[in-house]
């Protein structure tokens, strides 16, 4: 019984953590973080785009990849759409390794900045 009192606090200690400095749990909550700042200032945070494509009139499409190794890592995929410098939309993607990586382990590399 000790035993999955002590397993069951783990679990609850290991979920309670936060990957990243502004605390996010979801991807709903990074995503409505991104919309609205200046592109400066999220390549500021975030770094380099991985991929960055011209529209023309409809703005600039920047995706972010990342590839977090470990147990406590996974992938994630930040897509941003970009009008007069400034995020209008942005769909965020975390696939997490497993429960300890959980939540947004697979993001941590790129949003452990953002606050």
């Amino acid at each position: 019984m000790k035993r999955l009192l002590g397993i069951l606090a783990a679990l609850l200690v290991v979920t309670a953590c936060s990957t990243n400095k502004g605390g996010y749990t979801s991807a709903d909550q990074v995503s409505d973080r991104l919309v609205g700042m200046t592109i400066s200032h999220v390549v500021k945070v975030l770094g380099a785009p991985t991929e960055s494509i011209d529209l023309g009139d409809a703005g600039r499409s920047i995706t972010y990849r990342a590839d977090t190794a470990g147990v406590t890592g996974g992938n994630c995929r930040i897509s941003l759409m970009v009008q007069g410098g400034v995020i209008t939309s942005a769909n965020v993607f975390s696939s997490d390794r497993s429960f300890v990586s959980f939540p947004m382990g697979g993001c941590e590399a790129l949003i452990r900045q953002l606050d």
